[in-house]
């Protein structure tokens, strides 16, 4: 069972696709046949999983050239599941940190910042609330962007 140090780090499929099979989708300004959507993992503390379930679903319009994959490690943090949270992050491309009132304060959030940058992942943190101005990790790196939470300034960063 999940408990106090457990954390919600997850690369959705919004849609059920298998992980690393190209997404479709048509329109001018979206997907265009044969164009792989990325893969993208989405860190997170807890308290805002229904936020970033949002997100997820945000994700299924054409605009997005990218895709959530649940592989969501719900488990103690401990070095089990740290491994499993490598693995499923090798799988992806870039890193989205949601960055709600706690997150800076979450050890295991922390802890997958920093592997994305060990495994060269591009790193995007976006504000889930954003007028609230809550705290950035302190994993982030310098110079790394900091967006609101907006489909189009989302889509455009991760691209």
């Amino acid at each position: 069972p999940c408990h106090a140090h457990c954390v919600g780090s997850t690369p959705w499929d919004a849609d059920g696709h298998v992980s690393g099979q190209p997404n479709w989708a048509g329109g001018a300004q979206g997907m265009q046949k044969g164009e792989a959507k990325r893969n993208v993992f989405v860190s997170f503390e807890m308290g805002d999983e229904a936020q970033v379930r949002l997100l997820a679903y945000q994700a299924r319009s054409d605009k997005f050239k990218f895709t959530f994959r649940d592989y969501s490690v719900k488990d103690p943090f401990d070095e089990k599941w740290k491994s499993q949270v490598r693995e499923k992050m090798r799988l992806v491309s870039a890193v989205i940190v949601a960055i709600g009132e706690k997150t800076h304060e979450s050890t295991p959030v922390d802890w997958e910042i920093k592997e994305a940058y060990k495994q060269d992942k591009k790193v995007v943190g976006v504000r889930i609330y954003r007028d609230a101005g809550h705290r950035v990790p302190p994993a982030v790196r310098p110079g790394t962007e900091i967006i609101n939470w907006n489909a189009e300034d989302i889509a455009s960063a991760l691209s």
